[in-house]
């Protein structure tokens, strides 16, 4: 998978000012899941209280050392005309390399990826966020996983992050009918 998005210097390109934008949307980024009410489990994905209504949550934990590998996060994008839509915030260690961007896999889509953009860095992890079509997002509740895809360091290899939907559709539903 390539995963490849090369930054516009200090200029605001247009993908620079969404994302600049989806960031004034997405005040549950944050990793502060400790603060927020789980309502619901759904295999493998959980549904939070936020302010306003609720997100999605699955977590990828790595079995060797117990680190969080990545933290997928959901959560409805109300403005647009397209109902089915949803904002995603993925957070993956700190150290990864920026330029190199990160990407959301469909195991049946080869090589081609969803990008998503970096927008910030915190004290231990990276979040980059996008938005996923309502057409993409009915891909997502046919599948049983998705890839994440990114470079962990300038020079290494891309890493390939399996994150499972087991749980995504029901969780979804119920994120709907969330206020």
């Amino acid at each position: 998978m390539s995963v490849n998005a090369k930054s516009g210097g200090n200029r605001v390109t247009p993908r620079l000012a969404y994302a600049l934008a989806l960031t004034a949307l997405l005040p549950w980024a944050a990793p502060a899941l400790a603060t927020q009410d789980v309502l619901r489990q759904f295999q493998d994905w959980s549904l939070h209280a936020t302010g306003g209504g609720c997100r999605m949550v699955s977590t990828v934990v790595s079995r060797t050392s117990g680190a969080v590998l990545l933290e997928a996060s959901f959560q409805r994008d109300t403005p647009v005309r397209d109902a089915g839509a949803l904002l995603v915030a993925l957070q993956v260690p700190l150290g990864v390399h920026l330029p190199a961007g990160i990407a959301l896999r469909h195991p049946d889509d080869g090589k081609t990826a969803i990008g998503l953009e970096w927008i910030s860095c915190g004290a231990k992890m990276c979040t980059a966020v996008g938005r996923l079509s309502g057409e993409a997002v009915a891909r997502l509740r046919r599948a049983r996983s998705v890839f994440v895809g990114f470079q962990p360091m300038a020079g290494a290899r891309p890493v390939n992050i399996e994150l499972s939907l087991m749980g995504f559709t029901a969780a979804s539903r119920a994120m709907a009918d969330c206020s």
